[in-house]
């Protein structure tokens, strides 16, 4: 009997100190989104999408959801890892395309600068390669500047 109420009360004591890690972890994150924003309201940049990127040459997409907003420039920061942005395509609402080649400049942040900001941009894809000494995955983050 005295073995039972142990065990019930370690496993309650396990359950609990689980629930506190959780809420923990949910807290570090929501404390980093903030300072995000707080970074990115700092110099008027807005956050329009993030994506973590494969280990490969490879290309992915960023849509923005329905946003009537227009920005006359945008920034690709890369974090967490390593990578070598190659190019990237701006897709409009009205169906027109900006094409922008990075070439073989390096470094964690990009800004392209779109002329005017007559356009809407429905949806971002940008190539990239991973570097091969990566330890992990790199997340890149691209903002908008009205």
């Amino acid at each position: 009997m005295k073995t039972q109420k142990i065990n019930s009360i370690l496993l309650a004591a396990a359950f609990f100190a689980l629930v506190q890690l959780s809420f923990a972890q949910e807290a570090q994150k929501e404390i980093a989104m903030a300072n995000t924003k707080t970074e990115s309201k700092i110099d008027n940049w807005v956050l329009l999408g993030s994506h973590v990127v494969n280990y490969a040459i490879d290309r992915d997409v960023i849509t923005l959801n329905e946003t009537t907003e227009r920005y006359k420039s945008l920034k690709f920061s890369v974090k967490n890892g390593e990578l070598n942005l190659l190019k990237c395509t701006v897709h409009f609402e009205d169906a027109d395309n900006k094409d922008v080649d990075f070439g073989t400049s390096s470094g964690q942040e990009r800004i392209v600068n779109l002329e005017g900001n007559t356009h809407e941009i429905s949806k971002i894809t940008f190539w990239y390669g991973t570097k091969v000494s990566a330890d992990q995955k790199a997340v890149v983050e691209v903002y908008g500047k009205k």
